[in-house]
């Protein structure tokens, strides 16, 4: 087993060809913070015109929701990490916001 990791009488852990694993953590690189994708999709079919019970649509309480998680992205302390698209879905789905590459 040319790849197995073994307990050594020393208490430290090594691999088979002798390398300490604490040499090989060392080796490797610092976890990267990945930016995040928040992509909503949106429907925009004829049932979002159906009353709610406060009396608005249900695309106007589409509309406020998303604002609101925009304002609420926008406000975090990560938010230049935060990238948004949207897509809306109707017959035909079209991307309204493309998140940058």
């Amino acid at each position: 087993m040319a790849n197995s990791v073994v307990k050594t009488g020393t208490g430290s852990v090594s691999s088979s060809s002798g390398t300490n694993i604490a040499t090989l953590l060392k080796q490797l690189k610092k976890t990267k913070m990945f930016d995040q994708l928040c992509l909503l999709v949106l429907d925009g079919s004829g049932s979002m015109s159906h009353t709610l019970e406060d009396g608005s649509t249900k695309t106007e309480a589409t509309k406020t929701a998303a604002i609101e998680l925009l304002r609420t992205l926008k406000k975090s302390t990560k938010s230049s990490g935060f990238y948004v698209g949207i897509i809306c879905c109707d017959t035909i789905p079209q991307i309204k916001l493309y998140p940058p590459n």
